[in-house]
């Protein structure tokens, strides 16, 4: 298995092991109630779950957060950096 598809099956595993992630497989094409779900369930809780998940799954996961942006579509983002062996 080649690492894209490494990296495809742990996305799709993860998003499998809760229900609430499916809203992240339709983002941005979700109504207004679960844009504001995503408000208070967003990109730092939700990295750190899956950077948690990645660990457990044999990926070494880093959480990364960027603040003030130039050309902001957010204050902030938290992402996941991958790597395996």
């Amino acid at each position: 298995m080649t690492r894209v598809n490494e990296l495809i099956a742990l996305l799709n595993a993860y998003v499998e092991s809760d229900p609430r992630l499916e809203i992240w497989r339709n983002y941005p094409d979700i109504n207004d109630e679960d844009d504001v779900y995503t408000d208070s369930w967003a990109c730092e809780q939700v990295s750190a779950e899956f950077a948690a998940f990645a660990r457990s799954n044999g990926w070494d996961a880093v959480v990364l957060r960027g603040e003030n942006p130039e050309a902001p579509m957010a204050f902030d983002h938290v992402w996941v950096r991958l790597t395996r062996d």
